[in-house]
């Protein structure tokens, strides 16, 4: 097999000229080609625009939004608004005979759901943005 560029000798099964490294006729060799446009990964598939990522992150986010509210909800439901009331009036008067562990126990629930959230929202953005 002789290099097509500069004629000389090449061994069988060999994909360049050791000589000038001209690429030798009948192997692959990638051809020079324009990078895809950013919408086309190199498997073909067609991904979606800026656009309409976003928006799919928004309703991705109200779905989030409305499952804690539901768990918000039944905790309210379970413990009961007036509980809630009571409590925050007897904080806002200052009372002596307010419950001392509500503030700290309020604090913690809102710390606990907001880690909650977050894990959630990070175990569902790993699992739709990997797959």
């Amino acid at each position: 097999m002789h290099c097509s560029k500069c004629g000389a000798q090449q061994a069988d099964g060999a994909s360049f000229c050791g000589s000038c490294g001209q690429p030798i006729v009948g192997y692959s060799v990638a051809p020079e080609t324009a990078a895809p446009y950013a919408g086309v990964a190199a498997g073909g598939r067609t991904y979606a625009g800026f656009w309409l990522r976003f928006v799919a992150y928004v309703i991705d986010s109200l779905v989030t939004f409305l499952a804690v509210g539901i768990v918000a909800a039944l905790a309210i439901g379970f413990l009961g608004v007036g509980f809630f009331r009571v409590q925050f009036e007897e904080m806002g008067r200052g009372m002596a005979q307010s419950n001392p562990v509500f503030p700290a126990m309020l604090v913690v629930t809102i710390l606990t759901l907001v880690a909650v959230s977050l894990i959630a929202s990070w175990l569902y953005f790993a699992g739709m943005e990997s797959s």
